[in-house]
Formats: C-alpha cells, sequence, structure tokens
C-alpha cells in the first residue's frame, strides 16, 4: 500500500505540470477511487449553484468538464476556465462550452459576470483559498452563489482510520495507471486539508453570506456554498 504524505508542499507550476501529465487517465482513475460518486456530488454542485435557465455559470479550474456538463443539463450557459492546457484540450472533447486559459487567483472576467460559479475539488491546489474565494465572489453578480466541492476526511475518528486506509489502498491502484507520485500528493493533500468550519470561515471573510455545508459519504466529501450580497448602495 502507498504511502501518504500528511502536509504536503508543492508549487503552482508543479501542479500544473501534474495535471497536465495526469489528464489523460483522470476521469478514469477518478471514477475508480471515488466508486462513481464524484459525478453525482458535481452535480449536486451544479444543482446548488441555482443558476437559471439561460443563466451564465462559470466553472473555475474545470478539468474535463464533468461540473460544466452538469450545469449544462440544468440549462445554463457555461464558461470553463483552467490553467492546465492538457486539461483543456479534454475537455473541449467533452463539453461544448468554451474553455480559458486562466488562473483561478485572477479570474480574466469582469465584476458581476455570472449568475453562479463553481469549483469542484480544486481548493487543495491553490496557494490561497482566500484570493480565489475573493475573486469567485468578484465575478458573481449580487445576489449569485458561489460553489466549492471538496474532498474532506470523516470526522469519526474509526472512520478516519478507514478513510486513511482506503486512501492508500486507491494510490497504489492509482500507481499502476498514472504517476504514483501525483496520486500520493493528491491524497496527502486531503488529509492535511482544514475543517469543514474553516472553509467556511474563509467564504464568510471573503464577504459571502448564506454560507452552508453539506457533507456526502459521511464527510469524505464536502459541499460549501455561500451568497454575493446585494451592494452596499442598493
Amino acid at each position: 500500500m502507498a504511502s501518504i504524505p500528511d502536509e504536503v508542499t508543492i508549487s503552482p507550476g508543479q501542479i500544473r505540470r501534474m495535471f497536465d501529465d495526469i489528464a489523460g487517465r483522470y476521469d478514469l482513475l477518478n471514477t475508480l477511487i471515488s466508486l462513481g460518486l464524484h459525478k453525482r456530488w458535481k452535480r449536486a454542485a451544479a444543482q446548488r449553484a441555482a443558476v437559471p435557465p439561460g443563466g451564465l455559470a462559470l466553472d473555475v479550474c474545470a478539468g474535463t468538464g464533468d461540473v460544466a456538463a452538469a450545469l449544462l443539463e440544468r440549462g445554463a450557459r457555461v464558461v470553463c476556465v483552467d490553467f492546465s492546457r492538457e486539461m483543456i484540450a479534454r475537455g473541449r472533447r467533452r463539453v461544448r462550452a468554451p474553455y480559458v486559459l486562466g488562473d483561478a487567483l485572477l479570474l480574466p472576467f469582469p465584476d458581476a459576470a455570472f449568475d453562479a460559479a463553481v469549483i469542484a475539488f480544486s481548493l487543495r491546489n491553490v496557494s490561497s483559498r482566500a484570493k480565489l474565494f475573493s475573486e469567485m465572489a468578484r465575478v458573481v453578480r449580487p445576489g449569485g452563489v458561489v460553489v466549492a466541492l471538496e474532498a474532506s476526511r470523516p470526522r469519526n475518528p474509526v472512520l478516519r482510520i478507514a478513510h486513511r486506509f482506503y486512501l492508500g489502498l486507491a494510490t497504489a491502484a492509482a500507481g499502476l495507471f498514472s504517476q504514483r507520485d501525483a496520486y500520493r500528493y493528491l491524497a496527502g493533500s486531503i488529509l492535511s486539508f482544514p475543517p469543514p468550519e474553516e472553509v467556511a470561515r474563509e467564504m464568510r471573510e471573503a464577504g459571502l453570506t448564506e454560507v452552508g455545508v453539506r457533507s456526502f459519504a459521511l464527510g469524505a466529501a464536502v459541499l460549501y456554498s455561500g451568497v454575493k450580497p446585494p451592494a452596499a448602495d442598493g
């Protein structure tokens, strides 16, 4: 079984190269590791975004387009942004939505351009969640929703032990198909990720209100959401 580091330090450039390298196996391996549940969770994220039919949503760190596809199924228009060229190439073949090469911490869009912004399983890969949430809130219109879906750790101590064991097995299995070090990093980033209440606090500090937290699979994944308040001048 693969060992998993408790702390992970990796530069943005290394993360970009890592996702370029694993793009071809990303969907298959995620499906195997999550037993297919990640697609259900992404559909829940799209639902929580509450984009009206014909409304415009932003899929941040869109990758191969699972969230974009779920948003499109709900009648939204979608723009995708990602910093990995290989992920973008894969995504463009899967979903009928425009892709933009860009940085999640410096989104290349004007203020209040979208009805909602969604990010899935990428909070662990940004250098500043505070900056990320601030940028997502900036590009969403007042009253719009910011949604984040992320892997997490169960609160129950016994479940935590089982969860870590499973991550080790999944990492070992993933290493048979792709770069073992990449999945060691991804698994380790789950173990070092902060608890849901800290992420919710960061969303509130970014100016979002009505912040909500919903757990899946006994805490193995968490869905966060917040609403951009109306402008102070009404």
